[in-house]
């Protein structure tokens, strides 16, 4: 039996080895996407910049996450208690368990875009249109199913049964929810500037993500939001003992956000209620609150997600 290297030693060196061949090949392999035309640019040149660099960023943000994810599964391993467990098991009423929460969500989400439109803040695009409407909410829908299994396999099944045996239950809930928020500062539309398409700018893109996430008048309002919903999906898993609602309502929200923007304009860009992000204002706050208080499991007799979690190895573990 190998024995196991230091946690000390392994993540730090597993960090800077990632981060650094992230930063290595996102140029090459933003090229290379261009090349092989899976990615396009528009005729108009401002556009084609605009563009370029946000696709750039994308590529990069993926590169990132998924070189950050090898070490993970090769410390953690957990498909050793299967990747159907911590809550992703099949369950006989687990389609009417996803859709009726991806209802819900849809209708509430629908009533604050309704009231912006009253408010003024949002207008109907003129001419409207409907096609790309309609496209934008079937890739969404689809893109939203599976950031949702991910994610909530992750946050709120994985991470909380890590917590839950290493912090306790009240860790169980903040630290994945944090996290959560946390991740979304990682994202193309956070930066507000351009970025050179090598890895100097890749460095560049990075550091501007890691100053967005302390600046916390940028990012405050849309981190309290995000701690809030991923508070009201952590209440529908821990409700139901299991991760089909909450996913049902993350997929919903992925939708809805991504997709309303082809019938609709806003002006001005940011009011007291938030920005088009919807969830960094306080009215949302209020609803996102109120739904996880409202949901959250108290009286015996609820299904409890921590029990069912897989057997896995001590926190922390390689496994070795």
């Amino acid at each position: 039996m190998r024995e196991r290297v230091h946690p000390l030693v392994f993540w730090p060196l597993a960090l800077v080895v990632m981060i650094g061949g992230a930063v290595l090949l996102a140029a090459p392999v933003h090229d290379a996407l261009l090349d092989l035309g899976l990615l396009s640019l528009p005729d108009d040149p401002v556009e084609a910049n605009v563009k370029h660099n946000k696709d750039f960023l994308k590529v990069f943000r993926r590169l990132l996450l998924g070189a950050l994810a090898v070490p993970f599964f090769y410390w953690f391993r957990p498909w050793r208690g299967g990747l159907l467990g911590y809550g992703l098991r099949p369950v006989r009423p687990r389609l009417r368990w996803m859709v009726r929460p991806f209802l819900v969500m849809t209708a509430a989400l629908l009533a604050v875009l309704a009231w912006q439109l009253a408010m003024g803040w949002l207008t109907w695009e003129e001419p409207l249109r409907g096609g790309k409407f309609a496209g934008r909410i079937v890739r969404y829908a689809a893109a939203g199913l599976l950031i949702g299994c991910i994610e909530e396999w992750f946050f709120r099944g994985w991470m909380g049964a890590f917590a839950a045996r290493l912090h306790g239950p009240r860790l169980a809930v903040i630290m994945p929810a944090l996290a959560y928020a946390v991740v979304h500062a990682f994202r193309p539309t956070t930066l507000n500037r351009a970025v050179d398409h090598s890895a100097s700018g890749a460095l560049d893109a990075l550091g501007g993500w890691l100053a967005f996430l302390f600046d916390v008048k940028a990012f405050g309002p849309a981190c309290v939001g995000l701690f809030l919903f991923a508070l009201l999906l952590t209440a529908l898993y821990r409700r139901s003992g299991s991760l089909w609602p909450a996913i049902g309502a993350h997929a919903a929200a992925i939708m809805m956000l991504f997709s309303y923007g082809a019938l609709t304009e806003r002006d001005p860009a940011r009011t007291w209620a938030g920005t088009r992000l919807l969830y960094d204002g306080p009215v949302v706050w209020v609803m996102l609150g109120l739904a996880a208080w409202w949901l959250w499991p108290r009286g015996a007799g609820r299904a409890d997600p921590d029990s069912a979690a897989p057997t896995a190895a001590p926190a922390g573990s390689s496994g070795k």
